[in-house]
Parts: C-alpha cells; structure tokens; sequence
C-alpha cells in the first residue's frame, strides 16, 4: 500500500464553551479536514497556547493518513 503521512493544524477560539461542545467542534474539526473520501484524520495533540477571562486559544495538530492507492472521491 503506496500511503502519505502528513500533519496539519487548526487555530481555535472559544468562548465558555461546554466540554460537550467542544468535543463536538473537535469532530467537526477531523471530519472538514479529509480532503479525499478515504482520507484518516486522527488528533494528535490539542494545545492551550493564550488563556483570558473571555476566551481561550487552541492549536489543533491533526495527522493524516492518505492511501494514494485508493484515493476515494475528492470532497473539497
């Protein structure tokens, strides 16, 4: 199997958010980041770079696993 590995990350801003919410922003995050139908997005690291009253800042790091061999249908 010809496969290509890569990482990607995602800047996050959140407001109060409930942990439910933001575990279902985070599939949101993984599901939008497959750019080919047989793509495998997994997270790899949620980071907490800037912490205020109002807001905190995340960086996702996502890894992808692309088989090249069976791209599956373009979704972007």
């Amino acid at each position: 199997m010809n496969t290509k590995n890569f990482q990607t990350y995602v800047a996050l801003s959140t407001k109060d958010w409930s942990a439910e919410t933001f575990v279902r922003t985070l599939e949101e995050i993984v599901a939008s980041a497959k750019e080919y139908e047989n793509d495998y997005v997994e997270i790899h690291q949620v980071l907490e770079m800037v912490v205020t009253e109002v807001e905190v800042e995340y960086v996702i790091i996502l890894n992808h696993t692309r088989n090249l061999d069976d791209l599956g249908k373009y979704l972007k």
